[in-house]
């Protein structure tokens, strides 16, 4: 099972994040599946994959470890 949780560095007025990104970064909770979180925003997978793929890469969510608390995300 694959969890996220967003980064320290996320901002709700972050330029960067589209309407996707922000479906997928009011979902995160660094407890479900990214599985889950797809069904829930109720994107397709393709768009899906892409915005975590961008998520990522722009370093605004991470890996949860079991080490690391879950943090909230802006809405």
């Amino acid at each position: 099972m694959v969890v996220f949780r967003c980064s320290e560095s996320v901002y709700a007025n972050d330029e960067r994040i589209d309407a996707n990104m922000s479906k997928i970064l009011s979902a995160l909770d660094g407890h479900r599946s990214l599985a889950s979180i797809a069904f829930t925003t109720g994107m397709n997978m393709s768009d899906f994959q892409r915005s975590i793929k961008a998520l990522i890469e722009l370093d605004l969510i991470e890996p949860v470890t079991l080490e690391k608390v879950p943090s909230d995300c802006p809405s």
